[in-house]
């Protein structure tokens, strides 16, 4: 798939939710260079940046960077960022 080929570098893994959904876990440090890989992608838009506070669930932050790709496609870019620095 064409969102698996160009973030290959970044990926730490990709769940395929269905056929036309994916979230790619990167890290924090990754995800600025990922999303504009991603973005670069003709025809590809920014939809959905959102934030997660996980800190009741024991864990720190996270964010989510969601695209629509041309054919259907979403990719959702995920980053776990750490309680005392959330900054990616």
């Amino acid at each position: 798939m064409l969102d698996r080929d160009i973030l290959a570098g970044y990926a730490i893994s990709t769940e395929e939710r269905d056929p036309h959904e994916s979230v790619i876990q990167v890290t924090r440090e990754s995800l600025p260079a990922a999303a504009r890989t991603l973005a670069s992608v003709p025809g590809t838009v920014l939809t959905n940046v959102t934030g997660l506070d996980d800190r009741p669930l024991g864990r720190g932050f996270r964010v989510l960077f969601s695209f629509s790709l041309p054919g259907e496609r979403f990719v959702t870019l995920s980053a776990n960022l750490p309680a005392d620095a959330p900054r990616y």
